[in-house]
């Protein structure tokens, strides 16, 4: 506690305790007031001046002059909020809450100190009562969407960032935080952009409003551009995590992996599909791994998982042991395709994991994100593999008998809807009736690779356009058949999602139909990516038109169908 606030105290405290002979003199009162308005002026000159520690003191003998004087209280915590003392600065707003007849501004404040204190859920509150007590700025606003994105409501923080532009149009800080998450988070890449780039326009040397541009840039194509702009920002902010990511995803896109792993590092440093665990062993640095286990811990979704898979066998052959944490549902596929590593289900969880008091010796851990960067994977250096993922057999054997009873032809697995919200899905997915064109190409049967309800579509497609795609309800659900089944099909075809990582890392043909603006894990340009030696990339030119797509993808598989006679 403050000792200006101790002595108020202990000062009231004996003023209840003691029998007042007489009234305190109305002189004494107005020499105190007059101490404190002179104190209080003194703290305002200096506060003006940006000399918050003197100025804190004044105004300390401001309050100790006039203990219910809530104006002063409130300047005290200001200057105590600036000089990072937030525990006193939380005192003063509380004593101004206590005599103020005008509370949102002082509710306001206080939540600034308590979200940088990390009691998000009180400064939440607090922002809230400010705005209820009439506090109806862009500022109030924004600080609610900020919290509100603290607590992962991004509709929430939406809705508080539309109303802080609407209420200043002219405040950039709005702008940039709606055109973020607008997005990042909704895939609005059109208004998204709108207001970020108006938050530069506003304030072009704002070197968080430039960090979100880096973002609009790489998604209209500017790449170069874009990091430029990068190396512009670190230069002169190396600690701008964003903008670390933001480039390194681009080197990555552009095949540049040596200088692109390391920048994405910064993945774990952002909010992102990354989640911080809290291991008790040492992160493996890439030194020698003779005679040491690592463990190898999964990370952001189930393909990403998959992809990065492809560096275990390597891990393998060098360290003395092996233990990888993947997905529940992965690891019956991760325990047959990597039988000298100890495979563990775990949850990606800031929570120790649930079988660490059962684990084996482990010395070393990465996350598996981080495996190219330790193995100086680049476009050289990613095995040219068949695959190394391992069917069950016997559920292979299955499938294919179920396969062939369908008759003689190329049996064509269809994946046709990709990713969440937040994850670009209006650039992943199509609808199914687009690829009706394939069944034009004779002697083809198409097979439901689809996660999720389908049979709507599938009844549509088939009233529609008499086209029949085959499909075992609840079978993609698993992912153990999904991969026996994907094992026996002759070619997959499928926009960016889960499937192409099971075909590709089964060493299964894979068509991609890939966007204009891709993920990095597909590149920029080409038709081949390198973590995924039989899959070949089908590119659209126009955003948003998949025809040119779709029927390029015709036109190769009428080819494939007469190669097989």
């Amino acid at each position: 506690m403050l000792e200006w606030l101790k002595r108020l105290v202990n000062r009231d405290s004996e003023r209840s305790e003691r029998t007042w002979a007489a009234k305190p003199s109305a002189s004494a009162d107005d020499a105190q007031s007059v101490e404190a308005e002179a104190a209080f002026a003194r703290g305002s000159a200096l506060f003006d001046e940006q000399r918050w520690e003197e100025a804190a003191q004044e105004f300390a003998l401001a309050v100790e002059a006039k203990h219910d004087w809530s104006e002063a209280h409130h300047k005290l915590g200001l200057c105590m909020f600036r000089l990072g003392r937030l525990e006193e600065a939380s005192d003063a707003y509380a004593m101004a809450l206590c005599f103020s007849d005008r509370p949102a501004r002082v509710h306001f404040d206080l939540a600034c100190v308590e979200r940088k204190q990390g009691r998000f859920e009180e400064a939440l509150r607090g922002a809230q009562r400010a705005i209820d007590e009439g506090l109806n700025t862009a500022e109030a606003y924004n600080l609610k969407g900020a919290l509100l994105l603290e607590a992962e409501d991004v509709d929430g923080a939406i809705t508080a960032f539309e109303q802080a532009v609407a209420l200043e149009p002219s405040d950039p800080s709005g702008h940039s935080n709606l055109g973020y998450l607008l997005f990042r988070d909704r895939a609005d890449y059109a208004d998204g952009a709108a207001h970020i780039q108006r938050a530069v326009e506003l304030e072009p040397s704002n070197i968080g409003y430039l960090c979100n541009l880096t973002m609009v840039l790489a998604h209209q194509g500017e790449f170069e551009r874009a990091l430029a702009l990068c190396d512009q920002i670190l230069a002169a902010r190396p600690d701008m995590h964003e903008v670390r990511l933001n480039r390194g995803l681009l080197l990555l896109k552009l095949g540049r992996f040596e200088a692109g792993w390391p920048d994405y590092e910064a993945r774990k440093l952002v909010r992102s599909n990354y989640v911080s665990r809290n291991l008790p062993w040492p992160q493996w640095q890439g030194e020698p791994l003779q005679g040491k286990t690592l463990l190898i811990h999964g990370e952001q979704g189930l393909g990403d998982e998959v992809m990065f898979a492809s560096c275990i066998k390597e891990i393998i052959d060098q360290a003395g042991g092996c233990v990888i944490e993947c997905a529940p549902r992965l690891e019956a596929l991760f325990r047959r395709s990597f039988p000298a590593a100890t495979v563990v289900p775990g949850k990606q969880t800031s929570a120790p994991p649930a079988w660490i008091d059962h684990a084996p010796k482990v010395d070393l851990e990465i996350s598996s994100g981080s495996l190219p960067l330790r193995l100086g994977r680049d476009w050289g250096r990613f095995p040219q593999h068949r695959g190394y993922l391992r069917p069950d057999p016997a559920s292979a054997e299955r499938w294919r008998h179920r396969l062939d009873e369908i008759g003689p032809g190329l049996k064509v697995g269809l994946s046709w809807r990709g990713g969440l919200p937040s994850t670009r899905r209006t650039l992943r997915s199509i609808e199914l009736s687009t690829l009706v064109p394939l069944w034009s190409v004779p002697n083809t049967h198409f097979i439901d690779l689809q996660y999720g309800d389908t049979a709507e579509e599938r009844r549509c497609l088939t009233a529609d356009y008499g086209a029949i795609l085959h499909s075992w309800p609840g079978v993609v659900d698993d992912l153990d058949e999904t991969a026996a089944l994907v094992s026996q099909m002759d070619l997959v075809i499928s926009v960016c999602t889960a499937v192409i990582h099971f075909a590709g890392a089964l060493g299964r043909d894979v068509w991609v139909l890939v966007p204009t603006v891709p993920e990095w894990r597909y590149q920029a340009q080409g038709d081949s990516i390198p973590w995924y030696p039989s899959a070949r990339l089908i590119r659209q030119s126009v955003a948003g038109d998949w025809r040119v797509v779709i029927d390029e993808a015709t036109s190769r598989l009428e080819q494939r169908v007469r190669g097989a006679g």
